[in-house]
């Protein structure tokens, strides 16, 4: 399993197979019955899922910075009125 899930540790790996045995034990056995699957096509489904997540995270820091910056902005426009 460590060559499918290559960003996984073993004992997670372990860990999320003794909690879904507990929770969905059916649904565990039917995947381990049924064990003809392809790699390569889990693995390209990996990457589209870690591309869209790193798009996402660029798009939350695009907006931090934007926010960062605007507050910086602010920040200078302070005046001071002598009364």
């Amino acid at each position: 399993m460590k060559d499918v899930f290559p960003d996984r540790q073993r004992i997670e790996l372990k860990l999320k197979y003794t909690k879904e045995l507990k929770e969905n034990p059916e649904l565990v056995e039917k995947a381990l019955e049924y064990q003809l699957f392809e790699p390569d096509l889990l693995k390209e489904a990996f990457e589209e899922i870690d591309d869209s997540q790193k798009k996402e995270l660029e798009k939350l820091k695009m907006k931090k910075d934007k926010e960062e910056a605007q507050k910086r902005k602010r920040k200078r426009c302070v005046c001071f009125i002598k009364i």
